[in-house]
């Protein structure tokens, strides 16, 4: 697993936290399919989500909560427009240097990982959305007290979950995935080459049949579907090199036709590459601007 590990870093060292405000059209993913060390909590403010998480589907609608624990292979598919929170944290920030009754019957468990949250997190008013909204406004300003009233926000999260029993014993996944590893490994490394469906099987001694059926109920994908969408995640990365064409990105990525690779492009993008990569440029340049206002503001 160690190949779908976030390579991004969320925070740094004395405030391991990251906040996302994302959004999503229909039928459109909105992210990989990844794991990280790090807790997430992720709150729909409107829509529908659908997160695989080991393969499962869950629906998770607006108003709704749900929490991913620490090494879990997941990714998540708007089925309506939507809009989402999303805190990406080490649980750590939560505990405490003194232990009280709270700590040691709730806070400690959970960080120790004996205690899980029970999805999704049904909030019947407005106290977490009003929360997540209030870590929004802290994360972008970034004033000296920010990261305090983050914190703070946090627990206040925790202390909704402990007060409405969402808190429950972690039961251990007993599931064997050291195949699927292997073949998520495989792909990773070998996605230029040719691969099919039959050759991942022999990989790890499976009949055909089955490991397609295996292979989905773990990824939520079929292998041929999973290969194409890594090789286009690979080529949203290239695209950002403006000196690449699309036929030489094609053809880095494992497609051998650059026409077939436009067509899947669109159906997991919902736009050609050429359109990707126009976006990326504007986005960019907004960032940068951004960055540029900011800097000014401060001298």
């Amino acid at each position: 697993m160690k190949s779908f590990r976030e390579k991004h870093s969320h925070g740094d060292r004395l405030f391991p936290f990251e906040f996302f405000d994302q959004s999503g059209e229909v039928n459109e993913q909105v992210c990989f399919l990844h794991w990280h060390d790090e807790i997430e909590w992720l709150y729909v403010c409107e829509g529908k989500i659908n997160i695989f998480v080991d393969g499962i589907s869950h629906i998770i609608n607006a108003g709704e909560m749900y929490a991913l624990e620490p090494h879990i292979l997941h990714y998540m598919i708007a089925i309506e427009k939507s809009r989402y929170l999303t805190c990406v944290f080490d649980r750590h920030l939560l505990e405490f240097a003194l232990a009280d009754y709270v700590s040691c019957q709730y806070i400690n468990p959970f960080i120790e990982g004996k205690l899980t949250i029970k999805n999704p997190v049904i909030c019947s008013d407005l106290r977490i959305q009003n929360t997540f909204f209030n870590i929004l406004n802290e994360y972008k300003n970034q004033q000296i007290s920010s990261q305090l009233s983050i914190k703070l926000n946090l627990l206040y999260i925790f202390q909704d979950l402990i007060e409405n029993n969402y808190l429950i014993p972690l039961e251990q996944n007993k599931h064997n995935l050291l195949a699927v590893e292997k073949v998520l490994q495989y792909i990773e490394k070998n996605y230029q080459e040719k691969i099919t469906s039959q050759s991942l099987a022999q990989l790890v001694n499976y009949n055909h049949q089955y490991f397609s059926r295996y292979f989905k109920e773990n990824t939520g994908y079929t292998p041929i579907e999973y290969i194409n969408h890594y090789r286009i995640e690979k080529a949203c990365e290239l695209l950002f090199d403006m000196d690449l064409s699309i036929l030489s990105i094609s053809v880095e990525c494992g497609f051998d036709s650059c026409s077939y690779f436009i067509k899947k492009f669109k159906e997991i993008k919902s736009m050609s590459p050429k359109q990707y990569r126009k976006v990326l440029l504007e986005n960019y340049e907004k960032e940068q601007r951004y960055l540029m206002s900011k800097s000014v503001k401060k001298s």
